[in-house]
């Protein structure tokens, strides 16, 4: 409903700008030729702002004025709005409506003046809204050319009823104007909010905006009273750990085993008690962020006319999926680590929908450009890698079958793993053409791992099975338990001793050899010498 008032009210509000150039027009061609009537229809848009305004809780003919400011709690647009902004909204509203009140006047009389006829407008519903607001409601003045109405440019209506934006766009401000109004509407900005372009002002950050709900208040107000109590209770605790050190210790270090028992077991008792408060402070503040999750959901939903993106109903799914997660952890013993990775994926969602992050024009962060090229250098590094272990791959496959090959053709009949490699290096030799050729296209490491991914994910078997996760896994543990050579590395005095008890191995050695050689020549001397 506030999309389509919006629209309402924009399209009031254009027509009545087009009425003014209308009349500027008029003024100049009056004494050469008849002015010819536009194809805007004044009353059917006057019937939809009527419509509004009764939809906001107006009451037709109504001379109290409580009773038409919309501060009806069931009116439209009390569910998405703050009663400020429905204030807003309706002032908007009843200004626009009298401007165009005032330009259904003048083109009455003009045809009165012009026909000779006595023509009547539609009695006004609301009568006792335009008097109270009638010093807020911006006056036609068709002598002011230099006023402009929007940070657009000034627009000029040809006789068929067409915009003339050639014209319109020759003024160097007014295209530099209407461009500043488009970019800032890009960025979820108000264009009628931005600031004059010669001002050194800083851009207006963009968040999603969350109604207040009872529910989030009463929230707000626990989370606030739990971190007061740990904020209480962790001065205690050190405190209390302060009265565990010695006088005069240089290093605070408590030894838990030379402390009094009791104190000991005051101090356990106190860090088991900030450590379930800890946890506690944590359940309460993701309660406290998924309820304004969900109040933001419910007003996108609610915003949405038919049908329902994509990306909104995956946001839907997700937070479902937190809920489910955060009532299954309040009903049984907490656990920091999964806390830790709900808060994780809450504050995550919470990044993707715009809370509580700002959206902020394009700035220079010197560290966040390192950071992307650090990054950049490493994926393309392991890019580059992953190819080339594919290719050594894909060649020590080729070089296998072809040695299969020759053995079959020497009468040797292979065997069923055999017969399954040599199909499976066919199979890739085939698609090594396609892939190479999408590889020499000429794109980023990143841009080919995202290209290839996508494809992986859609035809599975197109890639060579070298070029896969599973066979690059399998070699990379294959090279971890390889033998590989071990250097052992002495120092000077650790190979002068290892020489030094080699050369005293020899020594012994030799010695050994020359007495054994020497007792066997005496016993065949003995021998010799017998009878």
């Amino acid at each position: 409903w506030i999309r389509e008032c919006l629209e309402d009210l924009t399209a009031a509000e254009f027509a009545c700008s087009l009425s003014e150039e209308v009349e500027e027009e008029s003024l100049a061609a009056s004494k050469t030729r008849q002015k010819r009537k536009r194809a805007v229809d004044y009353d059917k848009l006057l019937d939809k702002l009527n419509q509004r305004l009764m939809e906001m809780g107006c009451t037709p003919g109504s001379d109290d004025r409580d009773e038409c400011i919309a501060i009806n709690v069931g009116g439209m647009g009390s569910i998405k709005y703050t009663s400020e902004e429905r204030e807003a909204l309706f002032q908007s509203i009843i200004a626009t409506r009298q401007i165009l009140m005032e330009t259904i006047l003048s083109r009455v009389q003009d045809d009165e003046e012009t026909d000779g006829s006595d023509a009547s407008t539609n009695d006004d519903p609301f009568p006792s809204i335009s008097e109270l607001f009638v010093d807020k409601i911006p006056k036609l003045d068709a002598s002011n050319e230099e006023e402009n109405t929007g940070p657009g440019p000034k627009l000029y209506v040809r006789d068929d009823g067409t915009v003339d934006w050639d014209g319109a766009l020759q003024d160097r401000a007014a295209l530099q104007n209407f461009g500043a109004a488009v970019w800032a509407r890009i960025n979820g900005q108000d264009p009628s909010t931005l600031e004059d372009t010669s001002q050194s002002i800083a851009k207006t950050t963009v968040v999603a905006k969350i109604e207040e709900t009872e529910e989030i208040r009463e929230l707000k107000a626990q989370v606030d009273l739990l971190e007061a109590e740990l904020s209480t209770m962790e001065t205690k605790h050190l405190a209390l750990l302060n009265s565990a050190l010695n006088a005069g210790q240089a290093v605070a270090n408590i030894r838990m085993a030379t402390l009094d028992p009791e104190l000991r077991n005051r101090i356990r008792l106190s860090e088991d008690e900030l450590q379930a408060k800890k946890q506690e402070v944590s359940l309460v503040s993701l309660q406290y962020e998924l309820e304004r999750i969900f109040t933001y959901l419910e007003g996108e939903m609610n915003n949405n006319k038919g049908y329902i993106p994509l990306q909104d109903r995956l946001s839907v799914a997700e937070f479902g999926l937190l809920e489910s997660q955060l009532l299954a952890l309040s009903t049984q013993d907490k656990d920091a680590d999964v806390l830790q990775v709900v808060s994780d994926q809450v504050t995550d969602l919470k990044r993707r929908l715009g809370i509580d992050y700002y959206v902020q024009g394009l700035t220079y962060d010197r560290e966040a450009i390192q950071r992307w090229i650090i990054e950049l250098y490493t994926k393309s590094k392991q890019s580059l890698a992953f190819y080339v272990k594919g290719c050594k791959l894909f060649w020590n496959d080729l070089v296998f079958c072809t040695s299969l090959i020759f053995r079959a053709l020497q009468g040797y009949t292979l065997k069923p793993r055999e017969v399954r490699n040599l199909r499976r290096t066919f199979k890739d030799l085939v698609n090594f053409v396609p892939f190479v050729l999408i590889l020499l296209v000429p794109m980023t490491p990143v841009g080919h791992v995202m290209v290839f991914g996508a494809i992986q994910r859609f035809f599975p078997d197109f890639f060579p099975s070298c070029f896969t996760e599973r066979r690059q896994n399998l070699l990379q543990l294959y090279e971890s338990t390889e033998y590989t050579k071990v250097t052992i590395e002495e120092s000077t005095q650790e190979k002068l001793r290892r020489l030094l008890e080699a050369f005293l191995f020899l020594i012994v050695s030799s010695l050994k050899n020359f007495f054994s050689q020497f007792i066997k020549s005496t016993d065949v001397e003995d021998d010799g010498a017998g009878p």
